[in-house]
């Protein structure tokens, strides 16, 4: 192992046994997954909403008939 990772490795964990190295670590990315949470959140609430509006786009479309004028505007 390379000298100047194995010393930021003895200072990010300061703990003898291996188990404890290891919770350290599931800990740190946890934490990491904890911080993405409302991005998650952001995410599905958006692709909630999109097929909503793209419902309704369609449906004013077909009533104006406008989807089967797309291509051929006067």
């Amino acid at each position: 192992m390379d000298i100047t990772y194995q010393k930021k490795w003895e200072e990010n964990v300061m703990c003898d046994s291996e188990a404890e190295k290891i919770l350290f670590i599931l800990n740190k990315h946890e934490r990491a997954y904890r911080r993405l949470i409302p991005v998650y959140i952001f995410l599905a609430i958006v692709l909630w909403i999109l097929p909503i509006l793209l419902i309704v786009y369609l449906y004013f479309c077909i009533v104006d008939n406008e989807f089967l004028r797309i291509g051929f505007s006067k």
